[in-house]
């Protein structure tokens, strides 16, 4: 996990510094792309993604009979990592990576004892990441939820979505589409609000013929993502208000990637009040979700606990 959270970590700090000084010369461009270089070289970073030996071997050293499944869903295969085998009787958690990501963005939490006690918890491979059709964009929100509710169709239990960044919206229009189904929807810093929609000048590195062999292929999904992803917003801001299902929005207070106020903002204005719940996470950033891991499982046990929830 601490090399996941090094990547983050990295690609937060890059983007904020390209943020605050505009790259506008060659000299700049030709730094950054040999910085970039140095640190794609590094394997760890090309893939973000483990095989199913390994993501069952460390579950195992936690105690949890883990399992790797796939599904199909319009000729393309999907992959899922479930911390146990599925008791009916209880809630499932069901974690939705953003851009770039994968199934393990959450395997902290599927290695927790205290959850696992109280839920059957889920993380998915979204399209295009992990091993889902790894490699082959997938730029529709409602493509990207249509593609998880066939797992969701086969869970016959109470559901929790967490969506994070990227997945906040798509926990959302999945929520939309499967009223019956879903009982809360968490958002972890989602980028919901299309006018807030941040553009970095390190993404072109990865949209140019002559740079874009620099760049693992996780971060080439996700600026293809990005590149489509106000217009994908555009069209569910109007769509928001349909949603009935109980909504608890957390953001860090210093996000600079997924800005907090224009989000925060935008989900005040757009969702029913009598659903919606914010939570602000003072002094931190994006990557919250990793580097404060208990307030996350604190408010999913607070959920558990409720009976009126679920």
């Amino acid at each position: 996990m601490k090399n996941r959270l090094d990547i983050f970590l990295f690609f937060e700090c890059i983007m904020i510094i390209l943020v605050k000084h505009y790259i506008n010369d060659m000299k700049k461009i030709i730094c950054t792309i040999l910085t970039t270089a140095t640190i794609f070289s590094i394997p760890a970073c090309l893939t973000m993604r483990k095989s199913d030996q390994k993501i069952i071997k460390q579950l195992a050293k936690n105690g949890f009979e883990g399992q790797v499944l796939t599904y199909s869903f319009e000729n393309k295969t999907m992959r899922y990592v479930i911390s146990k085998p599925l008791d009916k009787d209880l809630t499932t958690i069901l974690f939705i990576h953003g851009a770039p990501g994968s199934s393990t963005d959450f395997e902290d939490y599927l290695h927790d004892y205290e959850l696992n006690q109280k839920a059957n918890l889920i993380s998915i491979d979204r399209l295009g990441y992990g091993y889902s059709d790894f490699g082959k964009p997938q730029t529709s929100i409602q493509k990207q939820g249509e593609s998880i509710e066939v797992l969701i169709d086969r869970i016959n239990t109470p559901i929790i979505l967490v969506g994070w960044s990227f997945g906040g919206p798509i926990a959302g229009q999945i929520a939309l589409n499967k009223k019956d189904k879903i009982k809360h929807v968490i958002m972890l810093a989602p980028a919901i609000s299309p006018k807030d929609e941040r553009y970095f000048s390190i993404g072109k590195i990865a949209q140019k013929k002559l740079t874009k062999w620099l760049v693992p292929t996780p971060f080439i999904i996700a600026q293809e993502e990005k590149m489509k992803h106000e217009e994908e917003l555009n069209r569910l801001q109007n769509e928001w208000h349909k949603l009935k299902t109980p909504i608890l929005y957390l953001h860090g207070s210093n996000d600079k990637l997924v800005p907090y106020t224009g989000n925060i903002n935008f989900a005040k204005k757009v969702f029913d009040k009598h659903y919606l719940q914010t939570k602000t996470i003072e002094g931190y950033g994006h990557i919250f979700p990793i580097t404060n891991k208990k307030v996350v499982k604190d408010e999913l046990l607070s959920i558990l606990s409720s009976k009126n929830s679920l």
